[in-house]
């Protein structure tokens, strides 16, 4: 078992998010190419809310990664497509977005066996393209599996230990110690 202190561990999260995962504007395992920060031709405008949650995946099964996001706050609330025509190679351009239906917090895309998961806290989006995102049904008996209230618990599914079985994953923001939401 590896212990990291919470320093260390913010440090080495920080470093993570700041990479995106990859070399900063290298190309990711995707073959997209990431933004840099403070591009001044750069026209933007995905108009999905402050507090949206991104799931890449190829939506409309076209072989390329569009984007769906969900946005659970007011006015924007909704999940949205935001459909890669293809042709843009590092740095597609997507169509402009596409409301499917209501917006989640803390929920995640999953890649099982070939195909989309979309997971809340405890439930599951099924057949989410056909159906959307109106219904979920249960997977778990809770949705917190935390003993004290949490800011963000995102599930996932994965083969975490390599045992070739699926292994469902929650993580958890725990803000307690910092009194934050006392306020």
């Amino acid at each position: 078992m590896i212990i990291f202190s919470i320093k260390k561990f913010r440090r080495a999260l920080l470093a993570v998010v700041l990479a995106g995962g990859a070399a900063v504007g290298g190309a990711a395992p995707t073959g997209l190419q990431q933004l840099r920060y403070g591009n001044p031709g750069l026209a933007v405008d995905l108009a999905v809310g402050l507090w949206a949650w991104p799931m890449p995946m190829d939506y409309d099964g076209d072989g390329d990664l569009d984007l769906l996001v969900s946005c659970p706050d007011l006015p924007s609330n909704g999940t949205y497509l935001f459909e890669n025509p293809g042709g843009g190679g590092a740095m597609p351009v997507f169509k402009p977005g596409v409301r499917l239906g209501k917006g989640h917090r803390n929920i995640s895309v999953s890649r099982v066996g070939g195909r989309d998961r979309i997971l809340i806290p405890g439930r599951e989006f099924m057949d989410f393209r056909k159906k959307g995102f109106a219904k979920s049904v249960p997977m778990f008996p809770r949705e917190n599996i935390h003993s004290n209230d949490v800011r963000n618990n995102q599930w996932s599914l994965l083969d975490y230990d390599g045992d070739d079985r699926i292994d469902l994953v929650v993580g958890v923001g725990d803000w307690t110690e910092y009194g934050w939401d006392n306020a």
